[in-house]
């Protein structure tokens, strides 16, 4: 259970951002005085996410996991798993919970719109939309690192 304390709230974060950036073309209030400070908030919590990424030797198991699916060298295949793959795809099971998983299609669907849609010189609600989706992702890397058996490595 040790370095698992900042899971819940990371992704807690993350669904702000994604609440933030569904509400941002609603309500220009919630874009003018939220989505910034939002955003700062919501890159610090994926800088420590990476940083115990890569420093702890548990979730480095998941990179590496995740880097010999994503080659192929367990399916067979050249190019690695599919989009729609049970257990490495976008609502794969060895990526994390149903709620992380759900938390990730959002964000993702939200990150295609907000880009898609984004009028003017600012950027900063597809920027928010895309470190709501960074958190949830690093989330999954560490997911994959604690519940890899060392035999896996």
């Amino acid at each position: 259970m040790k370095g698992r304390w900042l899971n819940l709230p990371a992704m807690a974060i993350a669904g702000w951002c994604a609440i933030l950036v569904l509400a941002s073309p609603l309500v220009p209030v919630v874009r003018t005085s939220l989505v910034q400070p939002s955003f700062y908030i919501a890159a610090a919590v994926a800088a420590l996410l990476f940083l115990r990424m890569l420093f702890d030797p548990k979730c480095r198991r998941g990179i590496v996991a995740a880097n010999s699916e994503m080659r192929g060298s367990q399916t067979g295949r050249s190019w690695g798993p599919s989009f729609f793959d049970p257990s490495w795809g976008l609502f794969g099971s060895r990526l994390g919970s149903r709620a992380l998983l759900g938390l990730r299609a959002i964000l993702l669907v939200e990150l295609i719109l907000a880009a898609l849609t984004n009028r003017g010189a600012r950027h900063d609600v597809p920027l928010l939309a895309f470190t709501g989706l960074m958190i949830v992702m690093l989330l999954g890397l560490i997911h994959l690192g604690l519940n890899t058996p060392v035999e896996d490595r």
